[in-house]
């Protein structure tokens, strides 16, 4: 008898740690695709204090999938919904930092640490096209509250498993014919930069 209780406490006991949470596959023929990463950092940047905000876009053949089996009517209202996937945000305001980098000189690092984490379904098929695009705009912000772009730039979410570190460049817009300088002359004297205000990324993303 005291064997008995002992083994039905040991399985008790392993039941705990693993648990019940498994997420069955979706019932309509396609796979689940979960994708955890994190904006790490920034740098090279002229500001003494740098924010961040993206927004994530989906080919027309890939989906949210909102449910969350961990919920005990495994659904979600849209509230917790968006908050599970979420398609846009922004970061931290964070302040530069003095580091050398491997080359021996000086640059200014913007340390984030900003968790993202999205689930969609999509079919076999279509894991060979384009991925969701992620946007991404830097913004710095002066003593007085005003804050200009920096810069812009987009990132291909990967398409193989595993562990992967990026490290993406970003781009100012500037007029044909003009340069660098006589962007930044502007900035001085205006107090802003070139925007881009509207994006159609719709071929890229059909391809």
């Amino acid at each position: 008898m005291e064997k008995i209780n002992y083994l039905q406490k040991e399985l008790e006991m392993k039941q705990n740690l693993v648990g019940e949470g498994f997420e069955p596959p979706p019932n309509d023929g396609r796979i689940r695709v979960n994708v955890m990463g994190e904006i790490v950092s920034a740098e090279n940047f002229e500001s003494d204090e740098l924010f961040l905000t993206w927004e994530l876009v989906l080919p027309p053949y890939f989906e949210f999938d909102n449910q969350d089996f961990l919920e005990l009517n495994g659904s979600l209202s849209p509230e917790e919904a968006e908050e599970l996937n979420r398609t846009k945000s922004t970061t931290q305001i964070s302040r530069y930092t003095v580091e050398t980098s491997k080359g021996g000189y000086l640059k200014n690092t913007y340390y984030f640490s900003f968790p993202l984490d999205w689930q969609f379904k999509a079919n076999t098929s279509d894991l060979g096209k384009r991925w969701p695009l992620l946007l991404v705009q830097a913004n710095s912000i002066d003593s007085w509250g005003r804050y200009r772009v920096e810069g812009y730039t987009f990132y291909e979410l990967p398409r193989e498993s595993g562990l992967s570190e990026q490290k993406i460049f970003m781009y100012r817009p500037c007029l044909l014919y003009t340069s660098d300088a006589a962007d930044d002359l502007l900035c001085v004297d205006l107090g802003g930069r070139r925007i881009i205000k509207k994006k159609n990324i719709s071929n890229y993303l059909s391809m």
